[in-house]
């Protein structure tokens, strides 16, 4: 392997049975001259011939993104044609400095323009890739991706990122260490996606009244009624608690901000200040969005009393005749979402009236399907959110391990 002698390390975290010193390399040391891609435009996916651009690649797990596959116009050719080994980064835009290591299960992929390939050759593919999701890395990017202008790094200056590595057979242990964790990480995704896939389409039939529950008796519950949320809650505006913001408070405001486009609160404005407080009997809605229009409407429970705040740019919803935890799942539901968009109005601030809220039109199960329904609805909750903390307590193992085990 040629190398440039620049210093010798040695990592933290380290496998047993290897003492030699890590030396500096470049990416072109190991990775040849960097290759520009194809400047063609995409087409609607042939089914075989796939393309790969910028926004093909998650931004979080670095893999594609299979439900907007396309394929490149015109003649191909396959110099163009990802293989084992090859590591692509993206040259320009915001997007300057993502990674992506060419999986073989990926099948026929050709990578576009603003993408750099380098082939590895003298290297574990993995290994290199893995020096990419550090932290050392990002800082990098950013030093070298300033422009004048758009933010960009070519193919020279990619190949001149020096990076430590030691010999082949301990770049293989850690990579096929770290493949492991991917795996992990993999598998939890999926869990948590299949969960909240399903939890989807429960919700769709649940409110759509395709699926009933039944008391223990086995005989049915009466009929839903369709009210107006202003006769099964009391509705009402938040005032603002800006020039209470406190960072050493205890309490925390609940505004526009606090809620998030899944329905989940968000804690991140803290006070001293005490009063207005809301209930675990409460509903919060967002009333407003600055943004394209994803909270408007959504819903959060408050988890105890005398800690959260009513802010301003939300409803304090009080059920009455109407459990509270029911009444979260069916305003967060697709259906009832979708109205209140439809509803919403303004340009730079959309946002809905207290009179639209007021006579939405809810379907109101008698209390004891109310109840069968958000303990179902809830324990599929809490075994997406169980899954989520698994992989997120994964994903700060591997941001450990990148940290320990390399240079």
């Amino acid at each position: 392997m040629s190398s440039l002698t620049l210093n010798k390390k040695i990592p933290r975290l380290r496998f047993r049975g290897f003492s030699d010193e890590w030396i500096a390399i470049g990416l072109k040391d190991v990775g040849g001259k960097g290759q520009y891609g194809l400047g063609v435009a995409a087409k609607n996916f042939d089914g075989v011939n796939k393309y790969l651009r910028i926004t093909d690649i998650d931004e979080e797990t670095r893999k594609i993104d299979s439900d907007n596959l396309t394929s490149p116009s015109g003649v191909l050719e396959d110099g163009y044609l990802l293989k084992p080994g090859d590591i692509v980064f993206t040259r320009t835009g915001a997007s300057t400095g993502k990674t992506y290591l060419y999986d073989i299960n990926d099948g026929r992929l050709y990578f576009a323009g603003f993408l750099i390939r380098f082939r590895l050759k003298r290297a574990t593919p993995y290994f290199v890739y893995a020096q990419t999701l550090r932290r050392q890395y990002d800082t990098w990017v950013v030093r070298m991706s300033a422009r004048s202008g758009q933010p960009g790094i070519n193919a020279e200056e990619y190949g001149n990122f020096i990076f430590y590595a030691p010999g082949l057979t301990e770049q293989k242990k850690i990579a096929g260490f770290l493949g492991v964790v991917d795996d992990k990480i993999s598998s939890l995704k999926s869990k948590k996606s299949a969960l909240e896939k399903y939890k989807k389409g429960a919700m769709q039939q649940i409110f759509s009244q395709k699926i009933r529950f039944k008391p223990e008796n086995g005989k049915d519950y009466p009929g839903w009624q369709e009210k107006k949320l202003g006769e099964v809650c009391v509705i009402k505006s938040g005032s603002s608690k800006s020039m209470h913001i406190d960072e050493s408070g205890d309490n925390v405001i609940v505004d526009m901000g606090a809620i998030s486009s899944v329905g989940r609160l968000i804690e991140s404005k803290r006070t001293k200040f005490q009063g207005d407080y809301l209930s675990p009997r409460d509903l919060v809605m967002a009333k407003d969005d600055i943004g394209g229009g994803n909270i408007i409407g959504k819903v959060v429970c408050i988890p105890s009393e005398n800690k959260y705040v009513l802010g301003d740019h939300v409803y304090r919803i009080t059920p009455r005749r109407v459990l509270t935890k029911y009444l979260y799942y069916v305003v967060n539901s697709w259906s009832i979402n979708r109205s209140f968009r439809a509803k919403a109005n303004g340009t730079a601030q959309i946002g809905i009236t207290n009179g639209t809220v007021n006579n939405q039109l809810v379907d109101i199960p008698a209390i004891g399907e109310q109840q069968k329904i958000a303990d179902f609805l809830t324990s599929l909750d809490d075994k997406i959110n169980l899954t989520e903390r698994k992989l997120e307590k994964a994903k700060l193992f591997k941001k450990a391990l990148l940290q320990q085990m390399f240079v």
